[in-house]
């Protein structure tokens, strides 16, 4: 087991912080309430071996949508608030206000993320399956859990929120009985405030810099649009007019933000177009195409 270890650490060239780490067999007790029940005793040794967290701090950090400024003010209205409200600490998880908070965009792959706001600290939390992605594009801090044991993200929670003697601030509205279960374990002697609403309130105000972001998505639909009509013909695949579409929007957005992420979705079929049964439908920056035949019943 510790070659593998050795090995593992070689190949990521990566280490967590002492106060994240649970690591061998006679680690805290605090940890010991994260093992799967019904292992056989040698599966639970082999387990507390390996890492529950990961530091993957490689390469530099990059420009997001929007610059540190606009980022360190939505943290301090939320900073404000908590001050305010007798709020040690929040758990964001939710895509918004992960995204909105940090300027990271997740995607699950079916593993929780998160976000740990106080006082001096604003750290997210992702899945080893981004490798230092999310640290390049956060604003703040990183650390990634690791697969080796169940609900890590849930023990960094504990780590960095125990000693924390106000209340906690969650998303009521994202939250699920199983992660509030989850987060109770973790944390059993706080109180839990919902934090959604308040959050949903500060997104509403939009500040210059998200006013232009949102004056250059409706620019960026107005071009796909303009795709979606010069592609559009009887007989030609929804698909080729999506293609068409999503491929003009995506060349302006990299002349426009050439230093972000571009992702793309083309839900689409190859049936062909037929008229009169054709809806355009837009969604965000992007345009679904879709032809509703007879026969057809749900996407």
């Amino acid at each position: 087991m510790q070659r593998s270890l050795s090995v593992i650490s070689r190949l990521c060239g990566l280490k967590a912080p002492a106060s994240l780490l649970s690591c061998t067999a006679s680690s805290s007790s605090s940890s010991s309430q994260w093992r799967q029940s019904g292992r056989k005793s040698s599966s639970q040794d082999a387990a507390s071996l390996l890492p529950r967290t990961q530091l993957m701090h490689n390469g530099e950090k990059v420009q997001g949508i929007f610059t540190k400024e606009e980022m360190a003010r939505r943290i301090a209205n939320l900073r404000a608030y908590m001050s305010n409200n007798g709020v040690d600490g929040v758990v964001l998880t939710s895509m918004h206000n992960v995204c909105y908070f940090t300027d990271f965009l997740y995607c699950s792959f079916g593993r929780p993320y998160g976000v740990i706001v106080t006082a001096d600290k604003c750290l997210t939390l992702s899945a080893g399956i981004d490798g230092g992605q999310p640290y390049r594009r956060v604003f703040g801090d990183n650390i990634t859990y690791t697969d080796w044991q169940r609900d890590n993200l849930f023990y960094i929670i504990q780590q960095e929120l125990r000693n924390c003697k106000g209340k906690i601030g969650i998303e009521n509205d994202h939250v699920t009985l199983d992660t509030l279960a989850k987060l109770n374990n973790a944390l059993p002697s706080q109180q839990k405030e919902d934090i959604g609403v308040a959050t949903m309130h500060m997104r509403m105000i939009k500040s210059e810099e998200e006013i232009n972001v949102i004056k250059e998505g409706a620019k960026t639909g107005d071009i796909g649009g303009a795709a979606v009509v010069e592609a559009m013909r009887e007989g030609v695949p929804e698909h080729e007019v999506a293609i068409a579409a999503t491929d003009t929007m995506i060349r302006h957005i990299a002349e426009v933000y050439p230093h972000t992420e571009i992702r793309d979705s083309k839900h689409v079929t190859a049936q062909l177009i037929r008229p009169p049964n054709l809806n355009i439908i837009t969604h965000g920056l992007g345009f679904k195409v879709v032809s509703t035949p007879t026969e057809r019943t749900t996407r």
